[in-house]
């Protein structure tokens, strides 16, 4: 609760003119005087006695084909709703939202008068400049006091954490689907860590605290729990090269995130269960049996996290088994030799795309299909159509 900038005009010149009638003895300024600093004083008086009424029910954003992860650079409006939870009819209010810059910034909305117990639906345009994990919020409500002298910011809800994933291009299939092969074995050694695949669903009564599925709780803005389930899907590994000498500017590595975005969610409606391999580890799985809108939001979310590291990960003598192994390389030879030893296998069809042509001999060492590539002029799709072409459909090995 604070003055603003008019009420402290007010508030100085009532000052002025009583210091001025009592010094200079000009009785009609005494009048002047009090009434200007009243006015101020009964504003502040009026906004607080104000009640806290309106709360924020949820925040998402409509993403892309049913996500809730929204995508770098793509128009993702930002929805939430407001709730009357007084006893009483609410006053219009101004709602502040504050957002990370790359979301916007922070804007106002203008809340109307609400009954108790009803709701409005605001939605912000949004189009995320950075891929990432920024801050939406806090929500505060500011209300105004009499003549505007005086002005209430009530906060209705703290800061939320969203994720903001990379473009994903639609590129040329990378294989054929998962249901056209027959024979296979589709059984995979995840590295380092036991996999479950699972989908999410509402909270119903008499469901296990244990298994709440906090980040889609958080999306949702309601309780979702972790429904398991086994799958009998091909597998296939995604590995990107996030080691930081391996990218002279920062955008050539964003365009890695998105080539191996784009790949693994070819691979994703292909019918393939995906792992996300990093030089920080397995940084994700994705089962192929989620529903296409908690697929991309899966997706998405894997790789919003991914960020550069400064150390390679340690050789490992565990191979790592898959139908399909797709590699993101950057210019840096150590590190495409270190992640190609991570993915040692016998049995596994593999693609490459790098960012330096020194590295395609390595690359066709490990038997990868490869080519070298120029981030700044050549787009993703048109890097997984040259090497789709030049490489043939890839199946599957049996």
């Amino acid at each position: 609760m604070r003055l603003t900038t008019n009420g402290m005009i007010f508030l100085g010149a009532g000052a002025a003119a009583l210091g001025c009638a009592y010094f200079m003895n000009i009785p009609p300024l005494r009048a002047v005087g009090i009434l200007l600093v009243a006015l101020p004083v009964f504003s502040l008086l009026s906004v607080g006695g104000t009640r806290r009424r309106l709360r924020i029910a949820h925040v998402r954003f409509d993403g892309a084909q049913g996500a809730a992860t929204p995508e770098e650079g793509r128009p993702s409006p930002l929805r939430f709703a407001v709730v009357n939870d007084g006893s009483g009819t609410s006053s219009p209010a101004s709602l502040r939202v504050d957002a990370a810059e790359s979301l916007g910034g922070a804007r106002s909305v203008r809340v109307p008068q609400l009954a108790p117990g009803e709701a409005a639906e605001f939605g912000l345009p949004c189009r995320p400049a950075a891929r990432g994990r920024h801050n939406v919020g806090p929500f505060a409500v500011e209300r105004q006091g009499v003549f505007g002298l005086a002005r209430r910011s009530t906060p209705c809800r703290p800061v939320t954490r969203v994720c903001v994933g990379p473009r994903i291009f639609d590129i040329p299939r990378l294989t054929g689907d998962a249901g056209e092969r027959t024979g296979v074995d589709s059984r995979s050694i995840r590295h380092g860590f036991e996999v479950r695949d699972f989908t999410t669903r509402a909270y119903e009564r008499g469901d296990d605290i244990r298994f709440v599925h906090w980040g889609s709780t958080a999306r949702h803005g309601e309780l979702m729990v972790r429904h398991e389930s086994g799958s009998d899907a091909p597998s296939a590994i995604i590995v990107l090269d996030n080691y930081e000498a391996s990218y002279p500017r920062r955008k050539y590595f964003e365009w890695a995130v998105c080539a191996a975005a784009a790949a693994a969610w070819s691979l994703l409606r292909a019918g393939y269960d995906v792992d996300l391999l990093t030089h920080g580890g397995p940084a994700a799985h994705l089962p192929a049996v989620l529903q296409p809108g908690a697929a991309l939001d899966g997706c998405l979310d894997a790789f919003a996290g991914v960020e550069l590291v400064r150390s390679l990960s340690p050789a490992s003598g565990e191979p790592i088994g898959a139908g399909i192994v797709v590699a993101v390389a950057g210019s840096n030879a150590r590190s495409t030799e270190r992640l190609c030893a991570l993915t040692a296998t016998t049995d596994a069809a593999r693609l490459a795309v790098c960012q330096q042509a020194d590295l395609l001999g390595p690359l066709a060492e490990n038997r990868f299909a490869a080519i070298a590539v120029d981030p700044q002029a050549t787009s993703v799709v048109d890097a997984w159509s040259r090497l789709v072409r030049g490489a043939g459909t890839v199946r599957q090995a049996r």
